[in-house]
């Protein structure tokens, strides 16, 4: 077991555990599986150390200069060029492919979640969920009985908003509720739709066609996004900098 230093301070355990969390937790509220996240546990726990080194670097940089961390970072990004109209222009015509919106819907579902390999607790989830869909679908009020139903019964953290998803585009949902999704009519509910998991109805709630973006559309948001690349480059110069001059060390217990 080793321990890390930086500027030779030991970095306690517990910064480390609570940076692995952090990271782990956002990955699984973007959906990514318990297994996948395990397969790449070493890779999270790298990052999460990076995360931990900089801050440390940081710290001491601005603790060395009299000033908070959020004073030096200001510092060192306030002169970070702010773009003209004419360089969001620029910017615009030569990526007019990342300007293109792809279609979109928006829906809420209900999942039932299902265990590998019990088979008999699949039959009982399936019934379930089957169920529910029949129960909503006799109801006058769907709209209603469904975000009532998702409230009560769904495995999902959005059972909280009534089984409410958002927005999303092709491919960022597994392929099977991908596919429901967008062949499903608005206000519909789907067939059940199986998925690694667990059982899912959905209700389709909007959907948007794509097309691309006029530059009057995006001007603004690209002016921002510019703005705020040009200061991470300024910021990211600094990291860089103390990096170089910060005594990073791993030492046995």
């Amino acid at each position: 077991m080793k321990k890390l230093f930086v500027n030779g301070t030991e970095i306690p355990e517990s910064a480390m555990q609570s940076a692995v969390e952090q990271m782990l937790n956002f990955y699984a509220m973007q959906g990514v599986p318990p297994d996948a996240l395990k397969e790449h546990m070493e890779e999270i726990v790298a990052s999460a150390q990076e995360q931990v080194i900089a801050a440390k670097i940081l710290e001491d940089a601005a603790r060395a200069a009299g000033k908070t961390r959020e004073e030096l970072v200001a510092d060192a990004t306030k002169d970070a060029p702010v773009p003209s109209d004419e360089d969001c222009e620029k910017y615009y015509n030569e990526h007019r492919d990342m300007f293109k919106e792809p279609p979109q819907v928006r829906a809420s579902h209900i999942l039932v979640k299902t265990d590998d390999g019990d088979e008999e607790a699949k039959a009982k989830a399936r019934a379930k969920i089957d169920s529910l869909r029949a129960q909503i679908t006799m109801e006058i009020n769907v709209e209603q009985a469904f975000a009532d139903a998702a409230r009560e019964n769904s495995d999902c953290p959005s059972g909280k908003e009534g089984g409410d998803l958002g927005w999303f585009g092709p491919g960022q949902m597994v392929p099977e509720f991908d596919k429901a999704a967008f062949e499903v009519k608005v206000d519909e509910i789907s067939d059940v739709v199986e998925t690694q998991f667990g059982f899912h109805i959905l209700r389709k709630t909007g959907e948007k066609p794509g097309g691309e973006k006029l530059f009057d559309e995006v001007k603004d948001s690209l002016k921002e996004a510019l703005a705020r690349e040009a200061k991470n480059a300024a910021f990211g110069r600094l990291m860089g900098e103390l990096r170089a001059d910060a005594k990073i060390e791993l030492k046995d217990e």
